[in-house]
């Protein structure tokens, strides 16, 4: 199949694309960078450069890729900064998500569409371990974001012009192809430069006894493959 990828050039997108290429798929990589400035692909791909805000850029690239899958990963990802800029995140996370879902439902029907929300749409859950039911209260804008791109993901389900699924990462960690996380507000990432001599020492948020899960970046990739080949039914969205 065909499979655009958004934000193909991060962290998760960048473990994603390649597993998505290993599978003998054929990706073609949305980045918002200028061309001569993005890296070079770890991945067999082709590379387009779209701001997801600018619809009629967007509408442009999907009719000349048609893909079969939208693998949308592109999107801002801290929570503490969501809280400074919330308006970007609104726009960037929600605003980009309904732009890219009114541009494919414009040009395409029928198409697959797996979407990287987050644990963040769950808040602080009463319930351990988090289930899929359990309800929705984010506590911060960038949840807020999420949850939003993911109720217009599931009113374009409803039309039927796609079949859906939002993929709820929690901490995605590790490496693939070299390409680690290198956000140091992130606890592993931190250790790991402390370790290395890189920086002074790893700030624990809170009183320290906050619990945390992670997953190895290359299972979310996983979790992508298995859900555009598998779980993306027309008309309908799952989370």
């Amino acid at each position: 199949m065909r499979v655009l990828v958004t934000g193909a050039f991060g962290f998760i997108g960048t473990a994603v694309g390649r597993r998505l290429a290993l599978a003998g798929h054929d990706v073609v990589a949305v980045t918002s960078r200028p061309l001569d400035t993005a890296p070079a692909p770890l991945f067999p791909c082709r590379v387009v450069r779209a701001d997801l805000r600018d619809e009629e850029r967007v509408r442009a690239v999907l009719a000349d890729a048609r893909p079969d899958v939208v693998c949308h990963l592109a999107g801002l990802g801290k929570v503490r900064e969501s809280f400074e800029h919330p308006e970007d995140y609104h726009a960037v996370n929600a605003g980009g998500t309904k732009t890219l879902l009114d541009a494919l439902t414009a040009t395409a029907t029928g198409s697959r569409f797996v979407f990287a929300s987050s644990v963040a749409v769950y808040g602080v859950p009463e319930r351990q371990p988090v289930t899929e039911d359990a309800p929705l209260l984010p506590t911060s804008p960038y949840g807020e974001s999420k949850v939003a791109a993911e109720q217009a993901i599931e009113t374009a389900a409803r039309s039927r012009a796609i079949g859906a699924v939002c993929l709820r990462i929690f901490n995605a960690a590790g490496a693939v192809a070299g390409v680690a996380d290198t956000d140091l507000s992130r606890v592993i990432p931190k250790a790991l430069a402390v370790a290395a001599g890189q920086a002074g020492l790893v700030a624990v948020n809170g009183d320290g006894s906050a619990v945390r899960d992670f997953v190895h970046v290359d299972d979310v990739a996983s979790a992508f493959l298995l859900a555009m080949e598998n779980g993306c039914r027309p008309g309908r969205a799952t989370a």
